[in-house]
This record gives C-alpha cells, structure tokens and sequence, in this order.
C-alpha cells in the first residue's frame, strides 16, 4: 500500500480496509489513481492558499 504503516493499518481497519473497497480501488487504472491524487492535492492547496489570504498576520 504505502510506506507509511500506520496509515496502512488504520486503512485496513477502517471501511476502506473491506474486501469490496480494496476490490474498488484495484480496478481503478494506476495512471487514474495518480491524477486523482492530484487533483485533490491541487484542490487542498488551493483552497489552503484562499484561507491563508485573508488572514492577518499578527505582529
């Protein structure tokens, strides 16, 4: 799964660790993974970047 075991072991302990979903996400092409991936790293940033511009910053 990943490097990060922890994360793997809450994964499988999870509804995400059910046979149904590993079969889900093993029928999702590798290359479609990776863009999904992307596109949500692309969204959290985006949306992190709007939250941080209309902060002040204090002195």
């Amino acid at each position: 799964m990943s490097d990060n075991h922890h994360m793997d072991k809450l994964i499988e302990q999870s509804s995400l660790g059910t046979r149904h979903a590993k079969r889900m996400r093993a029928s999702v092409p590798t290359a479609t993974g990776r863009a999904i991936v992307r596109a949500a790293a692309a969204r959290t940033q985006a949306t992190k970047s709007l939250n941080d511009t209309g902060k002040k910053k204090s002195k």
